[in-house]
């Protein structure tokens, strides 16, 4: 029975067939939250995705690397390399992660804070804009009261020579 199994405080089974023995899998050493299947042909592969991620950011972060990684196992079928029970598994882990995030409200929080960051943005540039539109308008204005003084000089000084 080949099995992904999921590490950590509460093990539990993610996918099953039948061709081994329970007492067989074990989480792996490393990092106790992983997941690895044993396949018939005794090939270990490690399941990379936390069971629950951390925050929203991380869980779409994982939505993405296990969509891409079962994109590319998925072409494995092709050519008859893929690994099923660990397809499976990916598939499976997904599922949980998309759940996850549309219960976590997970799209409105990521959408906010880019609207959020994207205004801090455009306030921060307006600021600079702003402040060199004011520099470079006092720069001017200097020179404007300085040829208006020296315009003035000049005409005072010539109605006091006549």
């Amino acid at each position: 029975m080949a099995k992904a199994i999921d590490g950590g405080a509460n093990p539990h089974n993610i996918w099953t067939t039948n061709t081994g023995s329970e007492s067989d899998y074990q989480p792996s050493e490393n990092n106790p939250q992983t997941t690895y299947i044993e396949t018939p042909e005794d090939k270990k592969v490690y399941y990379k995705y936390p069971l629950k991620p951390e925050n929203c950011y991380k869980l779409d972060e994982n939505l993405k690397l296990i969509t891409d990684e079962l994109a590319i196992e998925t072409k494995k079928l092709l050519t008859g390399n893929a690994n099923r029970e660990y397809i499976k598994a990916l598939q499976l882990r997904k599922g949980s992660y998309e759940l996850t995030f549309n219960q976590a409200d997970c799209r409105n929080k990521i959408e906010e804070d880019r609207l959020k960051e994207s205004a801090n943005l455009l306030t921060k540039t307006a600021i600079g804009q702003e402040k060199d539109v004011v520099d470079k308008s006092f720069n001017l204005q200097k020179v404007y009261i300085g040829v208006g003084a020296l315009v003035l000089v000049v005409g005072l000084y010539i109605v006091l020579k006549k």
